[in-house]
């Protein structure tokens, strides 16, 4: 249910990528795909190139259709206010939602001017309190990209800042491992049995779950309290 409608079928949306490649065109044949498809919405990206990288990532080297470097590339795929204006025309033309992905507080305040229904959340920005404080002053409903493989590969290649890599690994991909702890231990010990092999004193376990009751991710989380671990829960 959204915005305290009663629905007969999930609320799809048809990501438009990376701005497809900055091109208007081809972004207004996905949004021509996504309204035949019957999906309810289209979502795109907004980024404020010099706020989102640093400089020094801006000016190196990364051959691209628009350039030599970083900059060129990243520049080249985003947006400005006549394509967005463009965009928010046609949506409306075709009876199509859309919404935007906003990766800095800079992108969320330009967003407002179209006054979209939703907002979208980066797994990227989970961390970026305030790009959420400024989008939860908005009071509109939200998506959120949160799926553990999703964050765990931002954890291993980086954020919106160049960093050191970080160990982490999503307890949720290797299909062998969960059937044989599901069968072996229960089901509700699955990740707390990956957890034994893998974690260590000072590690980091974060959970997912959207009721906050499901029972193999406290299990899991109860063991990384119990051995020394950090703990974080994503729920609504």
């Amino acid at each position: 249910m959204l915005d305290g409608e009663k629905r007969d079928h999930a609320y799809i949306t048809a990501d438009i990528g990376i701005n497809q490649n900055g091109d208007l065109s081809l972004a207004k044949k996905l949004i021509n795909a996504a309204a035949v498809a019957d999906c309810d919405a289209v979502k795109f990206q907004k980024r404020t190139v010099d706020t989102v990288y640093t400089q020094e990532y801006l000016a190196s080297p990364r051959k691209s259709p628009w350039g030599e470097i970083q900059r060129a590339q990243k520049e080249g795929l985003e947006f400005g206010k006549d394509g967005y204006d463009e965009i928010d025309r046609y949506c409306r033309r075709k009876g199509i939602e859309w919404y935007a992905s906003a990766w800095d507080v800079g992108s969320q305040k330009f967003l407002r001017q179209y006054d979209c229904k939703y907002n979208k959340v980066a797994s990227a920005m989970l961390t970026n309190m305030k790009l959420l404080e400024e989008i939860a002053v908005e009071g509109k409903y939200m998506f959120i990209a949160a799926d553990a493989q999703h964050i765990a590969t931002e954890f291993i290649s980086r954020f919106y800042k160049e960093r050191p890599g970080l160990n982490a690994d999503a307890l949720t991909m290797n299909t062998s491992t969960l059937m044989a702890a599901g069968n072996d231990y229960g089901y509700e010990r699955m990740f707390a049995r990956q957890l034994e092999a893998k974690a260590e004193a000072g590690d980091m376990a974060v959970g997912i779950s959207t009721s906050g009751r499901s029972v193999n991710v406290l299990e899991g989380l109860r063991y990384a309290c119990r051995n020394g671990l950090a703990t974080v829960l994503l729920t609504d």
